[in-house]
């Protein structure tokens, strides 16, 4: 079956035109080229409400995969895992990488940590130390 573009009035064959089920024949009267083009010169003329929109579903994605992850954290921990043990040089170059960038962040992290938990590391120590005699 073919259909005649309405925009370049070229006829082509129906497979060439996006489906649109309210349309006559089940398909757009506007042809696949002709559509991305009118899309493409539309982008430019409108920077910010494509930039807007963008945002949006940036943000929304973000809100999604975070619910996702919260839900299956023992399965990404698992693939984590997995990776770093099949990849184990790329992720000692990750690691490395991150602790370079991150190193000022990460002290200021472990210094608070000991702070919180020095007199449990005390406790510990004295308890080897009183069972290794």
């Amino acid at each position: 079956m073919q259909r005649t573009c309405r925009n370049c009035g070229v006829t082509k064959e129906a497979d060439l035109f996006v489906r649109n089920a309210t349309s006559h024949g089940g398909r757009s009267n506007t042809c696949k080229a002709c559509r991305s083009a009118y899309s493409l010169e539309w982008q430019r003329d409108n920077p910010e409400q494509v930039q807007a929109t963008k945002h949006k579903y940036r943000e929304r994605g973000k809100e999604k995969a975070h619910e996702w992850h919260l839900k299956n954290k023992d399965r990404c921990m698992e693939q984590a895992r997995a990776w770093r043990d099949k990849n184990p040089k790329r992720a000692r170059e990750y690691a490395d990488g991150y602790y370079k960038k991150n190193r000022g962040r990460i002290l200021i992290v472990a210094a608070a940590w000991y702070q919180r938990n020095k007199e449990r590391l005390k406790a510990e120590r004295l308890a080897e130390k009183d069972g290794g005699d």
